[in-house]
């Protein structure tokens, strides 16, 4: 081992990693340290004293076994440490007068005070001009120490900016005020102070470095007033979407087992948005085709554009929580559905108060986060439950006792010293879950009913949309077009059943998909040539011997998905899958385990082919069923997973010398089998669809 001086402490256990696993236990491992000179640089992190004792120690050390080591003669370093207190502190994220921050870098292990992060665009005076920067993206920030970005921000042709979540734009950093810990600044590329090579550097007169292009389709930061979630592509109306959460709250607490609370979740998912009843709210949902329609209240919008409400600082889970007390108030667990109510989108949780800049009429009495006192909810049925027109009251904000009984923050802090702040956590993530799972299916679903995207392959990962076909239009083959007709080359294409079996499956009646390509928002009926015709090319290219040379490993699915849909799909084309999928019934690995199940999945296809005996076998049908069956159970992609599958075992059967075989199965029982095969595979039973591809066989050897 080699290691540099260090604190005994830090050495001690450098040693204990030398000879761990007994190798060298008869001749004795070798430890070579080396010295550091008494330089304050070359010294840091570490203080001159102790690695002055340390040294010492070492200078007349003869072996680094335990029994020979001098116990460390140091205090131990004085940290702070997280009391429960403290914790307890941590848990309320409401944002503070400061600034919005959450100091917890005294929580943090490290060496001196945490830096800053800097990036650079490129403006003339003001970056809100004439549209707010965006965000930076990873590759563009870079660190700098405290006293760094000190100095570089007292030079007078520097001006640093810093976002202010409150007024939704770029401000300057005062020069009075010193940059604190954490802070994400933005610079002038003008102002350099950055080089390629050494990276930050206050005294650079100029950047040293090519400025990132800045995405235009990457949203720009973030601020209170934007209600962006409540902004989509299609509208939902309020009722619907309050039992779709409901629904999904309660299928997610059956999943996971939760039944303690149950009830407490489901409900609270089901009252979570009955403040977007609040006429400044409905304002801002119809404000492209006002006005509102109060017999259509709408929970999700398709209005383009920023989702700011005209009373600045709105936030419609304050008002949910008060229509909720209004009418719940006094019942058991009431308290704490309405503190899942308030907290699912994180903006508020265990105070109420109006922010620092917000302001209201001299009439009225009480205001907080846009709500005022005397504003109404109307009423409303959904999901077999009643919402009475409401009068909202604030006393809730006051200390003590009021006319609405203890104060929110009593009642907030009543609910963290019974639940602690681990369930109290665990209860808000369901329903925020159930609230995001609701709301991603809404954007897949027909409105006003219809068959579910699970019925006809629509994966929840994609932004394609589901809608019906008008009235009076015949259903059309999926595979063929009116001018082109073609294969479908689908396997068991998307989250369902037999909507890709093959290019003799129908599509689903009354339904089609549309896939946003780079030829326009096309139908699945208009995208399947296209598709067949890519299709085609690569089995060409796997028949001209054109992929040959390539290893069986997940470098090739990528690139045959790529040839695929590249140059239609060029956004996940190539790519794993990112998001949650459900395939009929089957549940695919999550998003951030389908890269290592790819990987599972050629080393154990690897095996399988390395073990294969001379003579065929079932060890060959067993193999051959794996390849399939395994790949469409993962899911790897977020479309076209058959169309991949189809010419992955193209390539196969030409790597293992076999004839060709067509993999689509005929219309009628031969579908019915397959498809059965295929859920059989998702519970890693191979034996159906091993009879499949005896069949297989068998026609291509004898067609």
């Amino acid at each position: 081992m080699f290691t540099e001086l260090a604190p005994w402490m830090s050495l001690v256990q450098r040693f204990g990693r030398c000879n761990r696993d007994g190798k060298y236990n008869e001749g004795g491992a070798c430890i070579f340290w080396i010295d550091i000179e008494s330089d304050k640089t070359l010294m840091l992190p570490y203080a001159s004293e102790s690695l002055d004792a340390a040294r010492t120690k070492l200078a007349t050390l003869a072996s680094a076994s335990p029994q020979y080591l001098p116990a460390t003669d140091e205090a131990p370093p004085l940290t702070a440490v997280l009391r429960r207190k403290d914790f307890l502190d941590l848990f309320n994220t409401d944002p503070d007068l400061s600034g919005f921050d959450v100091d917890v870098s005294d929580y943090i292990r490290g060496s001196g005070t945490p830096g800053v992060q800097v990036f650079w665009r490129e403006f003339k005076d003001d970056p809100n001009l004439p549209e707010p920067q965006p965000r930076p993206s990873r590759d563009e920030l870079c660190q700098a120490s405290i006293g760094q970005i000190t100095t570089f921000a007292r030079r007078k042709d520097v001006t640093l900016w810093q976002w202010d979540a409150l007024d939704g734009q770029w401000v300057k950093l005062l020069r009075d005020r010193n940059p604190r810990p954490g802070m994400v600044l933005l610079a002038c590329s003008s102002s350099g102070g950055y080089d390629a090579t050494i990276g930050f550097d206050a005294s650079i007169k100029e950047l040293r470095a090519p400025l990132l292009p800045v995405s235009t389709d990457r949203d720009v930061e973030c601020d209170y007033t934007d209600d962006w979630r409540s902004r989509q592509n299609r509208p939902v109306l309020l009722a619907d979407h309050l039992a779709h959460v409901a629904e999904h709250a309660a299928r997610l607490c059956a999943a996971i087992d939760e039944s303690s609370h149950r009830d407490v979740v489901v409900r609270a998912g089901r009252w979570h948005d009955l403040g977007k009843l609040h006429a400044v709210f409905q304002r801002s949902m119809y404000r492209c085709r006002l006005p509102a329609d109060p017999a259509q209240p709408l929970a999700k919008s398709d209005c383009a554009g920023p989702m700011r409400h005209y009373r600045r600082f709105f936030r419609h889970e304050v008002a949910s929580m008060l229509g909720w007390l209004a009418q719940h108030d006094g019942e058991p667990d009431a308290d704490l559905v309405a503190y899942l109510i308030l907290a699912h989108h994180g903006k508020v949780r265990m105070s109420l108060r109006a922010m620092p800049n917000e302001q209201a009429g001299a009439d009225v009495k009480r205001f907080a986060r846009g709500v005022h006192e005397g504003d109404s909810l109307p009423a409303l049925e959904f999901d077999g439950e009643h919402s009475a027109a409401t009068t909202l009251k604030l006393a809730l904000m006051e200390i003590g006792l009021g006319e609405q009984g203890p104060s929110w923050s009593e009642r907030a802090l009543r609910l963290l010293d019974q639940f602690g702040p681990f369930r109290l956590a665990w209860l808000e993530t369901l329903v925020v879950l159930a609230d995001w799972r609701a709301s991603a299916a809404e954007q897949l679903e027909p409105l006003g009913g219809g068959t579910h995207n699970d019925t006809y392959e629509l994966d929840r990962s994609h932004q394609a949309l589901a809608q019906p076909i008008p009235v009076g239009t015949a259903p059309t083959r999926a595979g063929e077009s009116a001018a082109q007709g073609g294969a479908q080359h689908g396997l068991r294409g998307r989250a369902g059943g037999s909507g890709d079996a093959g290019s003799r499956t129908q599509s689903p009646y009354a339904a089609t998909r549309y896939v946003d390509t780079t030829l326009g928002v096309l139908s699945y009926t208009e995208l399947a040539p296209h598709l067949a015709r890519c299709v085609e090319q690569t089995q060409y290219a796997i028949r001209q011997g054109e992929l040959d040379s390539c290893p069986l490993d997940e470098r090739l699915l990528l690139d045959l998905h790529q040839r695929i849909c590249g140059e239609l799909t060029p956004g996940f084309a190539g790519r794993w899958r990112r998001q949650e999928v459900v395939v009929g019934q089957h549940h695919p690995p999550l998003p951030h385990i389908v890269a290592q199940a790819m990987r599972d999945y050629v080393l154990d296809l690897q095996a399988r082919i390395k073990a294969l005996p001379v003579e065929v076998n079932d060890h060959l049908l067993e193999l051959l069923a794996f390849a399939e069956g395994r790949l469409l159970s993962i899911h790897p992609f977020t479309d076209f997973n058959g169309r991949t599958t189809r010419v992955f075992i193209d390539w196969l059967a030409r790597h293992l010398e076999l004839p060709d075989v067509d993999p689509t199965p005929d219309e009628g029982a031969a579908t019915d089998q397959y498809l059965a095969a295929l859920r059989a595979a998702d519970q890693h039973n191979w034996q159906p669809l091993m009879m499949v591809w005896r069949e297989r066989l068998q026609q291509g050897v004898n067609p």
